[in-house]
């Protein structure tokens, strides 16, 4: 155990060398660059008309782009890295690149749990070597869970770039308002804490999924 803990943390800390190029890409964008925390570059930013700001968070991990890739659309087992999940599943499948799926989440005491529906598409930026999950709130696919709070807004989405056969760039960006009248200061705390926290517990499922997605890897492979 101790030795894979070493292992996922020098991939994140390796990249932050890595990552000079994307630190110039955000200022350039207008993004503001918040920090970085466990080997992950936080920025921030805000249009004109947005009620909240984006967050994105960027790394470089270990895994091929294809298992990265893999292990963001296994929906079931999202519970295990992404933060604050109870349980995904796919609620309606569109056709093979876009489906509706809906996330729970459970929240520490006093906040409500959230209930998530989303759309979610998968681009084929560069085949076999780029790729674009984006996930955006659909609240009207489905009736909200009884006793959940049904969020409105969310907007989010990976893009994921191999590096290396065994190493992938991560940019992962969140927009959310949660609802339920939580402050803003708490609803940006969330936001910062959830770019950190996603990438790294990606990186350590990638790293426990080795060799559990062959099939769904090849499939991705030949997508145009």
């Amino acid at each position: 155990m101790r030795a894979r803990t070493r292992s996922v943390s020098f991939a994140l800390v390796v990249s932050l060398g890595l990552l000079g190029e994307a630190s110039a890409e955000a200022v350039s964008e207008g993004w503001r660059l918040v920090g970085h925390d466990k080997g992950v570059l936080i920025s921030s930013r805000q249009l004109p008309g947005d009620s909240h700001p984006t967050f994105r968070g960027q790394a470089t991990i270990r895994g091929s782009v294809l298992h990265v890739l893999a292990v963001v659309l296994d929906s079931p087992k999202s519970i295990h890295w992404v933060k604050g999940a109870s349980e995904m599943e796919i609620v309606r499948e569109v056709d093979g690149r876009t489906q509706f799926v809906q996330m729970i989440t459970d929240l520490p005491w006093p906040i409500r749990d959230r209930d998530t529906l989303m759309k979610r598409t998968v681009d084929v930026l560069t085949p076999a070597s780029q790729f674009r999950v984006r996930f955006q709130c659909a609240p009207g696919e489905r009736k909200e869970r009884p006793g959940k709070i049904r969020v409105q807004l969310c907007d989010s989405h990976f893009s994921l770039r191999a590096v290396e056969p065994d190493k992938t760039y991560v940019d992962y960006q969140v927009q959310i308002d949660p609802g339920g009248g939580l402050p803003d200061w708490s609803i940006h705390w969330m936001e910062k804490r959830i770019t950190v926290d996603t990438i790294s517990h990606l990186a350590k499922q990638v790293e426990r999924t080795e060799g559990q997605y062959e099939g769904v890897m090849r499939r991705w492979t030949n997508e145009r």
